[in-house]
């Protein structure tokens, strides 16, 4: 799909694939219907989901009013149905509701390691995960089980570098049954799959 992006929203990653598969894997063999995403950004995670997964419902949000009307304009042009929305939320602050599934690719860059890249096009914004990088993974992992379903299930999507971290927040939380890792085309692990109680 031809997904239309301006300074608003990153460009989407091939990396991200891998995220996007493995959501529509899980939710085509354990049949999940409701989905949210959060950081939706240019909406390329939502609407593919959207677009592979006919019977489900999916809110995607994010902090940028910017990002959810590119989102929104992405999923007219490319979506044939009205099985997504979109609200413009600083994470759970406006979500009601639980959820089957609970998918995101967050800012995980460090604020420093940010300061050396040339951002010409993309929003700092969507890229900055504060002085760890970790800052958007602890508000999902302290937070999300709240808005799961019972034996639900989270995607994220990880910095190369940032595996046993997240894997550290998650045992730490105690709020989760399991979760397991998958790495990307180029052998980086790059999403991590938790399973709620």
């Amino acid at each position: 799909m031809d997904f239309y992006v301006d300074e608003n929203v990153l460009i989407p990653r091939n990396d991200t694939e891998v995220l996007v598969e493995e959501v529509i894997r899980i939710c085509k063999e354990e049949g999940n219907k409701d989905i949210l995403e959060l950081c939706v950004g240019s909406g390329a995670i939502a609407i593919s989901l959207a677009k592979y997964l006919k019977d489900v419902n999916i809110l995607g949000v994010d902090i940028s009013e910017g990002a959810i009307e590119i989102a929104k304009r992405n999923a007219k042009n490319l979506l044939e149905y009205e099985n997504i929305k979109f609200i413009q939320s600083d994470m759970f602050e406006n979500v009601d509701g639980k959820f089957d599934v609970i998918v995101s690719n967050p800012p995980y860059i460090k604020s420093k390691v940010i300061e050396n890249y040339s951002l010409e096009f993309e929003p700092k914004l969507a890229l900055d995960g504060g002085e760890d990088g970790l800052e958007f993974y602890s508000i999902i992992i302290n937070e999300a089980y709240k808005y799961l379903e019972k034996e639900g299930i989270i995607a994220i999507e990880i910095g190369f570098d940032q595996k046993e971290e997240v894997e550290s927040l998650i045992r730490n939380s105690g709020k989760y049954k399991s979760h397991y890792a998958i790495k990307d085309l180029g052998g980086n692990d790059r999403v991590i799959v938790i399973y709620g109680r």
